[in-house]
């Protein structure tokens, strides 16, 4: 069965295009609590780094690494995603938060996420 597409108007953030939209029924974002990390641990030895995110792993979370930005993906469903149509709730309304309206922010958001419909070119700073 195909997704109906809600496109979205194509949007710049940070040195990224976004386009395309959700798919409705899809959910995947809303499964997790994605949390940014400190920079910082970039820093450390690949060995601690390692260390650090098999830890994690071993508590059910997901690092997300791209190299320049890190990230902790929690598995804890939003309470507003109704869990049989994996529709938003909050669609819509006045309701919902404003980090949802402009999520994903970066490829790093989705890196994880089997088929998404959302797409991001790199914006060159010519």
């Amino acid at each position: 069965m195909e997704k109906t597409l809600q496109t979205e108007t194509p949007v710049v953030i940070n040195n990224y295009l976004r386009s395309g939209g959700c798919s409705l029924g899809c959910g995947a974002c809303c499964q997790y609590l994605v949390l940014p990390l400190d920079k910082r641990l970039l820093n450390n030895t690949t060995e601690r780094l390692d260390d650090f995110i098999y830890w994690a792993k071993l508590h059910g979370i997901e690092i997300t690494n791209d190299g320049d930005w890190l990230a902790a993906r929690i598995p804890l469903p939003c309470k507003e995603l109704d869990q049989e149509t994996l529709l938003c709730k909050l669609y819509g309304t006045p309701e919902r938060p404003d980090i949802c309206n402009r999520y994903p922010r970066s490829p790093a958001d989705i890196l994880n996420i089997k088929d998404c419909t959302y797409e991001f070119e790199i914006i060159n700073d010519s």
